[in-house]
Protein backbone atom coordinates (compact mmCIF):
# COMPACT_ATOMS: atom_id res chain seq x y z
CA UNK A 1 0.00 0.00 0.00
CA UNK A 2 2.89 2.09 0.93
CA UNK A 3 4.14 1.43 -2.38
CA UNK A 4 0.96 2.59 -4.28
CA UNK A 5 0.66 5.75 -2.34
CA UNK A 6 4.20 6.84 -3.13
CA UNK A 7 3.95 5.66 -6.79
CA UNK A 8 0.37 8.17 -6.82
CA UNK A 9 1.82 11.10 -5.87
CA UNK A 10 4.76 10.99 -7.96
CA UNK A 11 2.55 10.69 -10.57
CA UNK A 12 0.06 13.37 -9.42
CA UNK A 13 3.58 15.78 -9.07
CA UNK A 14 4.36 15.41 -12.80
CA UNK A 15 0.89 15.48 -14.28
CA UNK A 16 0.90 18.90 -12.43
CA UNK A 17 4.38 20.30 -13.86
CA UNK A 18 2.94 18.75 -17.43
CA UNK A 19 -0.23 20.67 -16.87
CA UNK A 20 1.42 23.65 -15.42
CA UNK A 21 4.06 23.96 -18.46
CA UNK A 22 1.33 23.07 -20.82
CA UNK A 23 -0.76 26.41 -19.61
CA UNK A 24 0.11 28.97 -21.89
CA UNK A 25 0.94 32.67 -20.00
CA UNK A 26 0.97 35.68 -22.69
CA UNK A 27 2.62 39.06 -22.16
CA UNK A 28 1.30 42.36 -23.85
CA UNK A 29 3.79 45.46 -23.67
CA UNK A 30 3.26 49.53 -25.26
CA UNK A 31 2.93 52.83 -24.83
CA UNK A 32 0.29 55.26 -23.91
CA UNK A 33 0.64 58.44 -25.75
CA UNK A 34 -1.47 61.41 -26.42
CA UNK A 35 -2.61 62.22 -30.27
CA UNK A 36 0.98 64.43 -30.18
CA UNK A 37 3.01 61.96 -29.35
CA UNK A 38 3.53 62.88 -25.95
CA UNK A 39 3.74 60.14 -23.24
CA UNK A 40 1.25 59.93 -20.29
CA UNK A 41 2.72 58.59 -17.47
CA UNK A 42 -0.10 57.16 -14.59
CA UNK A 43 -2.42 56.21 -17.43
CA UNK A 44 -4.46 53.06 -16.47
CA UNK A 45 -4.50 50.28 -18.81
CA UNK A 46 -6.36 47.04 -18.32
CA UNK A 47 -6.86 43.99 -20.06
CA UNK A 48 -10.16 41.74 -19.30
CA UNK A 49 -10.83 38.11 -21.07
CA UNK A 50 -13.79 36.90 -20.10
CA UNK A 51 -13.88 36.84 -15.87
CA UNK A 52 -10.15 37.58 -15.58
CA UNK A 53 -9.26 41.27 -15.67
CA UNK A 54 -5.09 42.74 -14.87
CA UNK A 55 -4.32 45.92 -14.89
CA UNK A 56 -1.34 48.42 -14.71
CA UNK A 57 -0.88 52.07 -14.89
CA UNK A 58 2.14 53.36 -17.69
CA UNK A 59 5.58 54.87 -16.12
CA UNK A 60 6.74 58.24 -16.41
CA UNK A 61 7.84 57.28 -20.29
CA UNK A 62 4.44 56.06 -21.02
CA UNK A 63 5.14 52.31 -20.95
CA UNK A 64 3.23 49.18 -19.83
CA UNK A 65 3.84 45.34 -19.32
CA UNK A 66 1.35 43.16 -18.77
CA UNK A 67 2.13 39.19 -18.27
CA UNK A 68 0.52 36.30 -17.13
CA UNK A 69 -2.29 37.14 -19.40
CA UNK A 70 -4.36 33.49 -19.50
CA UNK A 71 -6.04 34.42 -23.46
CA UNK A 72 -4.77 34.74 -26.84
CA UNK A 73 -8.39 37.35 -27.09
CA UNK A 74 -9.15 39.88 -24.85
CA UNK A 75 -10.42 44.10 -24.58
CA UNK A 76 -7.88 46.68 -23.70
CA UNK A 77 -8.47 49.84 -22.30
CA UNK A 78 -6.46 52.78 -21.65
CA UNK A 79 -7.47 55.67 -19.91
CA UNK A 80 -6.38 59.00 -18.57
CA UNK A 81 -7.56 62.31 -17.00
CA UNK A 82 -8.78 64.33 -19.14
CA UNK A 83 -8.96 62.21 -21.88
CA UNK A 84 -11.06 59.93 -24.21
CA UNK A 85 -11.16 56.06 -22.60
CA UNK A 86 -9.13 53.96 -25.16
CA UNK A 87 -11.03 50.54 -25.88
CA UNK A 88 -10.20 47.96 -28.81
CA UNK A 89 -10.32 44.32 -28.81
CA UNK A 90 -6.88 42.46 -29.28
CA UNK A 91 -6.19 38.72 -30.52
CA UNK A 92 -2.66 37.78 -29.96
CA UNK A 93 -2.11 35.75 -33.30
CA UNK A 94 1.30 34.46 -32.91
CA UNK A 95 3.65 33.50 -30.53
CA UNK A 96 3.55 34.89 -26.35
CA UNK A 97 4.08 38.91 -26.83
CA UNK A 98 2.04 41.53 -28.18
CA UNK A 99 3.64 44.58 -28.80
CA UNK A 100 0.55 47.16 -29.06
CA UNK A 101 2.02 50.95 -30.53
CA UNK A 102 -1.38 52.55 -31.78
CA UNK A 103 -2.96 53.67 -27.96
CA UNK A 104 -3.15 57.38 -28.51
CA UNK A 105 -5.54 59.00 -26.37
CA UNK A 106 -7.51 62.03 -27.67
CA UNK A 107 -8.36 65.02 -24.99
CA UNK A 108 -11.92 64.86 -24.18
CA UNK A 109 -13.51 68.36 -24.49
CA UNK A 110 -16.06 69.26 -21.67
CA UNK A 111 -17.49 72.66 -22.75
CA UNK A 112 -19.65 74.45 -20.51
CA UNK A 113 -22.75 76.95 -21.86
CA UNK A 114 -22.13 79.99 -21.52
CA UNK A 115 -21.96 82.10 -18.09
CA UNK A 116 -24.50 85.01 -17.40
CA UNK A 117 -23.54 86.97 -14.00
CA UNK A 118 -26.05 88.95 -12.91
CA UNK A 119 -26.90 91.42 -10.13
CA UNK A 120 -24.96 94.34 -8.67
CA UNK A 121 -21.34 93.81 -7.99
CA UNK A 122 -20.77 94.50 -3.77
CA UNK A 123 -17.58 96.63 -4.67
CA UNK A 124 -17.04 99.15 -7.20
CA UNK A 125 -13.83 100.59 -7.20
CA UNK A 126 -13.64 103.75 -9.53
CA UNK A 127 -10.54 105.97 -9.54
CA UNK A 128 -10.60 107.92 -5.70
CA UNK A 129 -13.75 106.19 -4.86
CA UNK A 130 -15.42 102.86 -3.35
CA UNK A 131 -18.56 102.08 -3.74
CA UNK A 132 -20.00 99.37 -1.39
CA UNK A 133 -23.68 97.99 -2.13
CA UNK A 134 -24.78 97.29 1.30
CA UNK A 135 -27.33 94.40 0.49
CA UNK A 136 -24.22 92.54 0.14
CA UNK A 137 -23.31 92.95 3.76
CA UNK A 138 -24.71 91.83 6.48
CA UNK A 139 -26.31 94.66 7.57
CA UNK A 140 -29.87 95.08 9.50
CA UNK A 141 -32.44 97.85 9.47
CA UNK A 142 -31.49 100.36 11.46
CA UNK A 143 -28.00 99.77 12.40
CA UNK A 144 -26.09 103.11 12.56
CA UNK A 145 -23.84 104.11 9.92
CA UNK A 146 -21.00 103.35 11.81
CA UNK A 147 -22.10 99.55 12.20
CA UNK A 148 -22.63 99.43 8.35
CA UNK A 149 -18.86 100.99 7.97
CA UNK A 150 -17.17 98.41 10.15
CA UNK A 151 -18.83 95.18 8.37
CA UNK A 152 -17.40 96.52 4.80
CA UNK A 153 -14.16 94.92 4.23
CA UNK A 154 -10.66 97.37 4.34
CA UNK A 155 -12.99 99.82 6.84
CA UNK A 156 -12.10 100.91 9.83
CA UNK A 157 -14.02 103.12 12.50
CA UNK A 158 -11.94 103.70 15.58
CA UNK A 159 -13.76 105.09 18.89
CA UNK A 160 -13.37 108.77 18.20
CA UNK A 161 -15.15 107.68 14.80
CA UNK A 162 -12.51 108.07 12.15
CA UNK A 163 -13.01 106.18 9.16
CA UNK A 164 -10.24 104.41 7.39
CA UNK A 165 -9.84 102.69 4.07
CA UNK A 166 -6.79 100.46 3.46
CA UNK A 167 -5.33 102.55 6.24
CA UNK A 168 -5.78 105.27 4.38
CA UNK A 169 -8.30 108.10 5.79
CA UNK A 170 -11.67 108.87 4.66
CA UNK A 171 -12.40 112.43 3.87
CA UNK A 172 -15.89 111.94 2.50
CA UNK A 173 -18.78 109.29 2.96
CA UNK A 174 -22.02 109.08 1.09
CA UNK A 175 -25.06 107.04 2.15
CA UNK A 176 -27.73 106.69 -0.40
CA UNK A 177 -26.28 109.80 -2.81
CA UNK A 178 -26.04 112.27 0.60
CA UNK A 179 -23.24 113.12 2.22
CA UNK A 180 -22.78 111.13 5.69
CA UNK A 181 -19.08 112.58 6.75
CA UNK A 182 -17.78 115.78 4.95
CA UNK A 183 -13.77 116.76 5.23
CA UNK A 184 -12.53 118.55 8.66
Amino acid sequence: MRLFTKTFFILLFFAGIFTNSYAQNYIVKGFVLDTAGLSLPGAVVRIKSGNDSIGTSANPDGAFILSKIKSRQFTLSAAFIGYDTFIKQYVIEKGALLNITDIKLKPSSNTLDGVVISGVPPVKVTEDTVSFNAKAFPVRDGDAVDEVLKKLPGIKVDKDGNVTSQGAPVTKIRVNGKDFLEPM
